[in-house]
């Protein structure tokens, strides 16, 4: 019987009445043949018994059984015994699993924020099944979420995981209308539903990923993809596949927050346009009084936001504070309505200008920069400056948490709070070989930055929203920056500053403006972060940058002097080309084709890594005719997803065919092993590679790589990371080769608790922080799973800890930034759940056992006791999981439960020591009484 045929069988089997298995259970069960982690034989030979594991245990604990089965099982190969795989072994791993397991370790759940969806990755030969999965919200999930399981996220990827590139000496004519357009046309089957197209969004598209629907009943009426898409707005008159999908797709952009208004409150204004030009395109304003609405929709923001991107109804872009308009009102432009019909009313916030950004230097920016006459000096010494940076942030435990805290890493845990604290008590966290090893790696992550992505920090620029002068004090060419700083104070930036915006590949793409400053009575001074550009003038500044809007765009300012040439080149002026009309309706087949032949014909990469090529070649560099063509042609292949129009093989410039050779910058670096004993350079550069570079370039199937003489190529050779590593370790205080244990200053910390909390009594709670250990490193397991780029070689579990995925061969891929960014968000959440955990407020204050003396009633103090004990547990021996991800030790959950032990330990120390005083004084003042 083949293998289709077993699987066929497989879900027939599950669809028989006298088993009644809920959906969550048909899909792991599935998954494990589907995923190939067992046979479809030896699956079908478990269903009777996962049956009664339902029957017994629920079909929450059965799935969540099913799910930690798929991370343990061994895969199937010489090492592996034939018994490790008998259903009668694999019945009894299952029974070890669901006792295990308790209803209530499902500590994170759907919020309106996020869901819980089922995802599929689909290969030319493979469809893998995973989750279920916390996925950002938006429009479509939030209103049908009680059906999240529904929703199914799908994603079409090489046989490597990575995102297909277009190669024009090759064709995938069969994979993209063959395989794909099946299952876009018939959908995909899954215990027992049809999961059909549904949609994308902007960004999804070019991540190659859409949703699909199984039909569902709700309120006794059939809900499937052709009726929501129907109930999202009027798209009768667009008839241009692309663009009815990209309005269409405004529905599934990822929104953090959904906000309900009275569309009585919504004005509609009219747009500041002027040759042609719409100085307002993308953005809006609102009262106070809408503004405190949207800001109470924010978490951890020390500064108030004052800007929002957003999306409401058919309308996208940015509103900010008019501080001058009264009541409640929220105002639109006709450049922000996309499309009408739709009875939706709620905000959805889908970024907030909370902070400023740091400005971080590009190759494209470096590269018109020094075809502008910026001088090599003023980007080698910015390198060597952050190359100091570096090496500065391992000098002492002080730095190292500022380091980790300005590169986001551990927030979620608390740990540069953490390492603080640790240091105050005059403890060494140089001892510990966890610490070590995170700070190598985040390390690591800034030198590969530098060496393979020339990403050099700019200390004097930052990078903010872009908004519209409601004010008209602004002139021609001027421009109002303000923003908060790390220590919460405000800035702005005057006389002469260069704006920019990513990406940048035309030469015009710069320019020089004039920042000033505003009256201190006017409605800009309300805001911040954010730059603001004059509605005066023969055209736009925003256009002028790589074609930008005010719809979301954010923009670079530059104030270092050294960075501002003497002259900027003419901007580019490209013709807006109409978008493909089919002549009627578009239909979700349409859309469905043209998704693939967005992902059969992009070729965004391409023109860029061309323009990179031909800019260093070139004497001229980004001002030669030939990457003026090419930046042309970039911004074709960014409009493609509007306007339904690709870029051909005969619209590039004849030098693009002969690029045999590329500067040695853009080469592969040496391969890089991450373990628990630091970094590992295991190769050296080799200038000679195939396949998957060649590929992703679409050129050919062989490189060779020069030494480039421009900048680019100085920065690059100037970083040698065996010999930095070298150097950080034989320097710095906190990362010498010393005899270093694997939790060394957690056990220290843990004999301070214990000498903190004398009398306390939290051993009771042992059980429950085991259990709590154990979901939470099945979590990380799955996390691993889920993440790891090139299985079996899985991401280990500091990767999953900082929230970054370490490129083993210098550059990270497409999919590992994607894979990255997704990774961070859902651990992120995670992490903050299992705290929480172990943290539960429900008790008072006031009550305290303290050296046996009793100072208020019984049961208190639970959350110190409980994350105490959480902390015993993680410091005893690491465990080891064994199966796919064999021999990975697990110790970060001792420095999420110190963190929580920590934070707790804090009040009950602060109630210990005034809550005597404050009796004494009491008692002495008459005041108790």
């Amino acid at each position: 019987m083949s293998l289709d045929a077993q699987l066929d069988q497989l879900a027939s089997a599950l669809e028989i009445s006298r088993y009644s298995f809920s959906f969550s259970v048909k899909f792991q069960v599935t998954k494990l043949a589907q995923n190939g982690f067992l046979s479809p034989r030896n699956v079908f030979k478990l269903i009777d018994y996962v049956s009664l594991m339902q029957n017994t245990f629920g079909a929450v604990r059965t799935a969540a059984a099913l799910r930690r089965l798929c991370q343990q099982v061994p895969y199937a190969g010489p090492l592996t015994k034939a018994s490790d795989l008998d259903p009668l072994t694999i019945s009894e791993s299952l029974d070890r699993y669901v006792e295990d397991l308790t209803e209530e370790q499902s500590y994170l759940n759907d919020t309106l924020d996020s869901m819980n969806t089922y995802r599929a990755d689909v290969t030319p030969s493979t469809l893998q099944l995973a989750g279920p999965e916390l996925e950002c919200s938006n429009r479509v999930l939030r209103n049908y979420a009680k059906f999240s399981d529904h929703f199914l996220r799908v994603t079409f990827m090489e046989e490597d995981n990575e995102p297909f590139y277009f190669d024009h000496t090759r064709s995938n004519q069969d994979i993209f209308w063959g395989r794909f357009k099946s299952l876009l046309q018939d959908g995909i089957k899954i215990g027992g539903r049809i999961y059909e197209f549904l949609g994308f969004s902007h960004s999804s598209l070019r991540a190659q990923t859409c949703w699909f629907l199984a039909p569902f009943m709700d309120h006794n009426k059939r809900v499937d993809a052709d009726m929501i898409i129907s109930k999202l707005g009027d798209f009768s008159h667009i008839q241009c596949p692309a663009k009815c999908a990209a309005r269409v797709g405004q529905a599934f952009t990822d929104t953090s927050s959904s906000i309900a208004i009275d569309p009585a409150f919504v004005e509609e204004i009219g747009d500041v346009e002027r040759n042609g030009r719409v100085f307002s395109d993308g953005v809006g304003t609102c009262s106070l009084g809408v503004l405190k609405t949207l800001q109470a929709t924010q978490r951890s923001f020390s500064v108030p936001a004052t800007i929002f991107q957003i999306r409401f109804a058919g309308a996208k872009g940015v509103i900010s504070l008019d501080s001058r308009l009264q009541g409640y009102v929220l105002r639109l432009r006709p450049s922000m309505i996309k499309y009408r019909g739709t009875e939706e009313s709620h905000i959805e916030i889908c970024g907030i200008a909370s902070r400023m950004l740091p400005l971080v230097l590009n190759r494209q920016l470096i590269k018109i920069l020094e075809d502008l006459g910026i001088s090599n000096k003023a980007f080698e010494d910015l390198q060597a400056g952050a190359i100091d940076e570096l090496r500065s942030s391992v000098s002492s435990v002080r730095n190292a948490a500022a380091f980790l805290e300005k590169h986001n890493v551990g927030k979620s845990t608390y740990t540069p709070w953490l390492l603080r604290k640790i240091q105050s008590l005059g403890l060494a966290s140089s001892d510990d070989l966890f610490f070590r090893d995170l700070l190598d790696a985040v390390v690591l992550i800034q030198l590969q930055d530098l060496k393979y992505r020339t990403r050099i920090p700019v200390k004097e620029g930052v990078t903010l929203y872009g908004i519209m002068d409601e004010t008209g004090i602004l002139e021609e060419g001027e421009v109002y920056c303000c923003w908060v700083n790390r220590e919460w104070h405000t800035e702005h930036a005057s006389g002469t500053v260069l704006c920019a915006r990513s990406p940048a590949l035309h030469p015009g793409d710069l320019q020089i403006a004039k920042a000033v400053t505003v009256p201190e009575n006017s409605p800009l001074n309300e805001l911040h972060n954010y730059i603001v550009f004059s509605s005066k003038g023969e055209r736009d500044l925003p256009s002028q940058l790589s074609g930008g809007d005010l719809d979301g765009d954010l923009y670079h300012v530059i104030w270092d002097k050294s960075l501002i040439p003497d002259a900027c080149h003419q901007p580019s002026e490209y013709p807006k080309l109409p978008p493909v009309d089919i002549g009627r309706p578009v239909t979700r087949t349409d859309m469905s084709d043209f998704f693939l032949k967005f992902m059969e014909q992009d070729q965004l990469g391409r023109v860029a890594s061309q323009h990179m090529i031909l800019a260093d070649q070139y004497e001229q560099g980004t001002l030669h005719p030939d990457c003026i063509k090419l930046a042309e042609l970039h911004s074709t292949a960014v409009d493609f997803s509007k306007t339904g129009i690709p870029i051909y093989e005969d619209q590039f410039p004849q030098s693009c065919r002969n690029t045999k050779f590329r500067p040695d910058f853009m080469a592969p670096g040496r391969k890089v092993k991450v373990e628990g004993h630091g970094i590992i350079f295991e190769r050296e550069q080799i200038d000679l590679i195939d396949n998957d570079d060649a590929r992703k370039a679409g050129e050919g199937t062989r490189k060779r790589y020069y030494e480039s003489r421009k900048i680019l190529g100085i920065l690059y050779r100037s970083i040698d990371e065996r010999a930095f590593f070298k150097e950080l370790h034989e320097r710095s205080a906190i990362l010498k080769d010393d005899d270093q244990t694997s939790q060394g200053v957690l056990v220290d910390l843990w004999e301070y608790i214990q000498a903190e909390t004398a009398g306390l009594v939290w051993e009771q709670h042992i059980a429950y922080a085991a259990a709590i250990r154990e979901s939470y490193e099945a979590t990380v397991s799955d996390i691993i799973l889920q993440y790891s780029t090139n299985p079996p070689e899985y991401l280990e579990e500091i990767e999953v800890f900082m929230g970054s995925i370490i490129c083993r061969t210098g550059c990270r891929s497409k999919r590992q930034k994607e894979y990255t960014t997704g990774m961070k968000m859902r651990y992120d959440r995670e992490v903050k759940a299992y705290m929480a955990a172990m943290r539960d407020h429900g008790c008072s204050p006031d009550l305290v056992v303290a050296n046996g003396e009793q100072m208020g009633g019984e049961d208190t103090w639970e959350a110190l006791c409980r994350s105490m004990a959480c902390l015993h547990v993680g410091i005893q021996q690491p465990w080891v999981k064994k199966g796919r991800i064999d021999g990975g030790r697990r110790v970060t959950f001792g420095w999420v439960a110190a963190a929580a032990v920590m934070k707790e330990l804090e009040v009950y120390q602060e109630n210990r020591d005034v809550g005597p005083l404050r009796k004494a004084l009491e008692r002495k003042t008459g005041l108790g009484d």
